[in-house]
């Protein structure tokens, strides 16, 4: 791996071995650690791996990053509130950790035909997340043992985590663009006086 996480993820895949040894006592599990804060826009755009996902609350004080799938659920065809409310339910009765986040959303108008990539709704819990408080970032891996081997599952969260890169500087959006636009405009501008 070799860059700013190093560290942190060598501590998740110490607590991933870990659990290999011991049977595992719930169906969904979450590790984490926690990490030092970077921007992490610049970690998410950096990664091979998909889905890609990003999070940000409206006071900007909490975002999240993720990175893989570890379950989803997708909905093709019509779904009521009422069976998602009882799917997120069984979800959450299969652990006691109640941090787990499934990021994703449902059509705005579930009638009318959708994105065939999206469905009519669509909801995943990622493999690997960072999570960002204020100041504080906990890097946290997920695991399905429900219909899974559990050396299965472990060995693919191991496998996620090899892949994952180092955070890259983002460049600025269409800074030629930009500057052309402001060459240009006052030009413009002057000539209609």
């Amino acid at each position: 791996m070799g860059h700013f996480f190093e560290t942190h993820f060598s501590e998740l895949i110490t607590k991933l071995n870990q659990l290999s040894k011991v049977p595992a006592r719930e169906a969904i599990i979450q590790l984490s650690v926690e990490a030092p804060a970077l921007p992490l826009l610049s970690w998410l755009a950096a990664q091979q791996q998909f889905p890609k996902i990003y999070w940000h609350g409206r006071d900007r004080d909490e975002d999240v990053a993720a990175i893989g799938t570890c379950k989803s659920f997708f909905f093709e065809d019509q779904v009521d509130d009422n069976a998602l409310a009882k799917i997120y339910q069984q979800q959450r009765n299969k652990t006691s950790q109640q941090d787990i986040r499934y990021y994703g959303g449902l059509a705005f108008d579930r009638t009318v035909e959708c994105w065939p990539e999206f469905g009519r709704a669509h909801f995943v819990l990622p493999r690997i997340e960072l999570r960002r408080h204020g100041n504080k970032l906990r890097i946290l891996v997920n695991l399905n043992f429900e219909d899974t081997d559990p050396q299965q599952e472990i060995q693919a969260a191991l496998n996620a985590i090899a892949q994952v890169q180092k955070p890259k500087p983002l460049s600025p959006p269409h800074k030629m663009t930009l500057m052309v636009a402001a060459v240009i405009y006052p030009i413009m501008s002057a000539g209609k006086n």
